[in-house]
């Protein structure tokens, strides 16, 4: 067939692309889909662990941006560790659940009728919430109250029981006292003495003295039986500085390697490039067209491990290697 009665038509039927492996964008072009996408970046991966493992030379894919986590820095050295909040672990970045119960000195004896508050002072170990404190059973004290190591209030609850219910977050590394009074009225409160205990130490926070009115001594344990914490965090990052970018970028797929997770989690991702933040993204589906706001080329990826809302596993979900594909147009 000669060229002059060769047809060439003006516009491709695109009606029959999957989706999947072929796509058409908003102006009718033919794109690769979301699983080529998918499939080309977890080669990707396995090429970079086992690089990383066994000193394999990569394919050079210039829009994959891939990487595993063979120490808190990664095989690559892009990890920001200053600004992540996961957790590394031997080969990976966990969420980690540092919530935890702290149990009190035992307190054998009768403290008598009181009206002053007595309570215990802790120094956290990590950013939490404070959930709930349970006193000694045989305390007829009707509140518990949050303060500062000032003696500054920050927070109160009523006994429910023999449980004050708090939803309070804590600072790191500072010290709290916890307090249990009728708010002037009088009680039956229950003490150790002479104890030598202290610290008592819990995964999120110690308990160091017993409190009376308002002196710390730790010698010394008053009406409360126990605590519970949990984390204030709803979301471990880990936060990867990407290196310069040409070209121009019209969105992005992520697809990770997970090793450990459970129903109710989420593994997600933003991208940002400094200004704009394209934020709560799915893994193995595309980023682009409308969706991708961003005005120039991504400066850094966030992984974002997101533990299931109620009793979470310590260390679920965990994240070992990515790749991150960059649509250019």
């Amino acid at each position: 067939m000669t060229i002059q009665t060769t047809i060439i038509p003006s516009r491709i039927d695109a009606s029959a692309v999957d989706g999947e492996y072929i796509d058409v964008t908003d102006e009718d072009k033919i794109t690769s889909g979301k699983r080529y996408f998918s499939q080309l970046a977890n080669q990707e991966i396995e090429i970079i662990e086992l690089q990383a493992n066994a000193t394999l030379s990569p394919l050079d894919a210039g829009t994959l941006l891939a990487d595993t986590f063979i120490d808190a820095d990664g095989y690559t050295d892009t990890v920001d560790t200053g600004s992540s909040t996961a957790t590394f672990d031997t080969n990976k970045y966990k969420s980690q659940a540092i919530g935890d119960t702290i149990n009190g000195a035992a307190l054998p004896t009768n403290d008598g009728t009181n009206t002053n508050a007595k309570g215990l002072r802790i120094l956290t170990t990590a950013a939490i919430n404070l959930t709930s404190v349970t006193k000694n059973a045989n305390v007829t004290a009707t509140k518990c109250h949050l303060r500062a190591n000032d003696d500054s209030p920050i927070q109160s609850a009523t006994f429910v029981g023999n449980v004050a219910t708090f939803n309070a977050a804590l600072d790191d590394a500072t010290y709290y006292k916890l307090m249990i009074d009728s708010d002037g009225g009088s009680y039956t409160g229950y003490r150790a003495t002479g104890l030598s205990v202290y610290p008592i130490v819990g995964t999120s926070l110690n308990i160091t003295d017993g409190v009376s009115v308002s002196v710390p001594d730790a010698t010394t344990a008053y009406n409360i039986a126990s605590l519970i914490t949990s984390s204030n965090l709803e979301s471990y990052e880990v936060v990867i500085d990407l290196p310069t970018i040409t070209g121009t970028v019209i969105g992005t797929l992520l697809v990770a390697n997970t090793p450990d997770r459970e129903d109710g989690d989420a593994v997600q991702y933003s991208i940002t490039d400094g200004v704009t933040t394209d934020a709560d993204l799915v893994l193995d589906e595309k980023n682009d067209g409308l969706a991708y706001t961003l005005d120039s080329a991504p400066t850094q990826l966030i992984l974002n491990l997101l533990p299931k809302e109620t009793s979470p596993t310590e260390g679920v979900p965990s994240v070992k290697s990515y790749c991150l594909v960059l649509l250019k147009s």
